[in-house]
């Protein structure tokens, strides 16, 4: 009965696989024939000329980098936390200063919360993360037998030791599921799961409303494996200790913000406000744009009305969004564009040269994802082609929360996503965007929002 049960998991996974490759190589397929047609249109297109009057002040590297500062000195930003709910309030106080109508959209989510925890091999301290969702068992000390993963059946009693293969994207996948499944269906007490990164940092993966495993899944980086498999050679004794509490009701809260200057046209504008970590690159581009773009529209007579939406529950399943659209967000037809701002959309390029790590001063290129319909071919070319996005048009899907506004019918959206070096590390902090590379890219999309916005008068 197992072995059937086993096998079907297995055809499962499989196909579940097989149809993510087949639609990862139509997506890039289409990319690359969306690459050449936009190149030919670049030879025909005029930039797009802003008004010489527009005061722009608020899109400036140095401000957009001030808040980045600000945002990752909060803390680490996992939804439901103190540093979530400060977020919003800051952001809430900043809208609300610039004259927008601001509310709190409140609600509760089942939430983890990791207090603290600590490996020891022998007398090597090694640092460790739990992989969600923890059992409810939510804190414990543990001593047992550590193995590295042979793909035994038998693990009884023991901490199993197994590389956590990196995926494609930043959510969890079948294949990560599996391995937690077969290993844990062997008896062990908990996996150790080493997580495949360049940077040799802890890496985590975003999540939905899974349920908890049966046994710690626990994360280390790659730079600690030698001592794992040291310790194994050695057989030297090995405990784990993880201190947390599970809350099923957790406050958390989107803060929404509306101008309305008696517009027929509607302008959405949304980003995610939490991450795994202090999420300074993945999420603080984001964040610095919204609010540069909320200054903008402030500082401007631009004739639209606008909602401002900041999201939380972003790396456990999208939360946020999905409250906002149930709830609060205007309808499709009545949006002339809803503009994303996702992950990682300016972060600094790296070169390894013998192992050692080097950052430029240029921006990443081509781990980001320029995200819309295909009736924006143009927004591309006039403004986003030059710094290295991925053009994805939605011709079946796009990819984020992006994907959330695509799917329930908002027919007229460009949005961004990402990742770069310290994506989803503790190691992700301010100094991994620059006001050099924020300044370019953060004129780019206002200056693609203003064209929308003008030539739909």
């Amino acid at each position: 009965m197992n072995e059937t049960k086993g096998m079907k998991r297995k055809l499962l996974i499989f196909f579940n696989i097989l149809g993510r490759i087949c639609i990862g190589i139509l997506m890039v397929l289409v990319s690359i024939f969306l690459a050449i047609f936009l190149y030919s249109l670049y030879l025909k297109t005029e930039t797009y000329q802003m008004p010489e009057n527009m005061n722009v002040s608020a899109l400036r590297g140095e401000a957009l980098h001030n808040d980045i500062i600000r945002y990752v000195k909060l803390g680490e930003h996992r939804t439901g936390t103190g540093a979530d709910h400060k977020t919003s309030e800051w952001i809430a106080r900043e809208l609300k200063a610039l004259g927008f109508e601001t509310e709190f959209q409140e609600f509760t989510v089942d939430q983890y919360f990791f207090k603290g925890g600590l490996m020891l091999l022998g007398d090597k301290k090694v640092n460790i993360f739990p992989h969600w969702w923890p059992p409810r068992k939510a804190s414990f000390t543990m001593q047992a037998p550590l193995t590295f993963d042979r793909g035994k059946q038998s693990y009884a009693g023991k901490i199993v030791a197994v590389r956590f293969p990196k995926a494609a994207t930043g959510y969890l996948n079948p294949v990560h599921r599996e391995i937690v499944h077969r290993i844990s269906e062997g008896g062990a007490r908990a996996i150790l799961a080493i997580t495949e990164n360049i940077t040799g940092e802890i890496y985590v993966y975003n999540v939905k409303d899974d349920e908890p495993w049966s046994i710690p899944v626990i994360l280390i980086g790659e730079k600690d494996e030698p001592a794992v498999r040291k310790a194994i050679e050695e057989n030297v004794p090995v405990s784990l200790s993880i201190r947390g509490e599970y809350r099923e009701d957790a406050k958390t809260r989107n803060v929404i913000g509306k101008l309305g200057r008696n517009s027929k046209r509607q302008i959405v504008i949304s980003t995610p406000l939490t991450g795994w970590f202090s999420c300074g690159a993945e999420r603080g581009p984001g964040i610095a744009i919204f609010l540069g773009l909320a200054r903008w529209i402030a500082q401007n007579a631009i004739e639209s009305d606008f909602t401002l939406v900041a999201t939380t529950g972003h790396e456990i399943g999208h939360g946020g969004m999905d409250h906002f659209m149930e709830q609060k967000a205007p309808k499709p037809g009545d949006v002339l564009c809803w503009l994303h701002l996702g992950a990682s959309i300016a972060s600094y390029a790296w070169k390894e040269t013998g192992g050692v790590p080097t950052r430029l001063q240029d921006a990443e290129k081509y781990k980001k994802l320029f995200l819309f319909n295909p009736s924006y071919f143009r927004l591309y070319v006039n403004n986003f082609s030059g710094f290295g996005f991925v053009p994805i048009p939605g011709i079946y899907r796009v990819v984020g929360e992006m994907e959330n506004v695509r799917a329930r019918g908002y027919e007229r959206y460009f949005g961004f996503a990402g990742k770069h070096r310290y994506f989803h590390t503790p190691a992700d902090g301010y100094e991994n965007t620059g006001p050099d590379i924020l300044e370019p890219i953060a004129t780019a999309i206002m200056k693609a929002l203003y064209q929308i916005i003008d030539e739909a008068k």
